[in-house]
């Protein structure tokens, strides 16, 4: 990961908690901060980035290896 990419990550976090935190969507804010993050590193030139709420935290490793969303079998559906 380039220190440039990991260091623009807790301003942007930031921002979306501001926009978003009173969303009945935001929950598990550590997965979707890792999501964040690995999106950061790897994946800056996609279109679109999809933080799922609804994703369990598998991690920071975890999701990295799994190219920031993982596909773990789910306790329940997903909205």
């Amino acid at each position: 990961m380039r220190d440039g990419h990991y260091r623009k990550g807790p301003r942007l976090w930031d921002e979306l908690t501001r926009d978003y935190s009173n969303s009945r969507y935001w929950k598990n804010t550590h997965g979707m901060r890792h999501q964040l993050i690995c999106h950061l590193a790897i994946a800056r030139d996609k279109p679109q980035w999809n933080l799922e709420p609804w994703r369990p935290d598998v991690g920071y490793a975890k999701t990295l290896e799994a190219g920031c969303n993982h596909v773990v079998p789910l306790p329940e559906k997903a909205p």
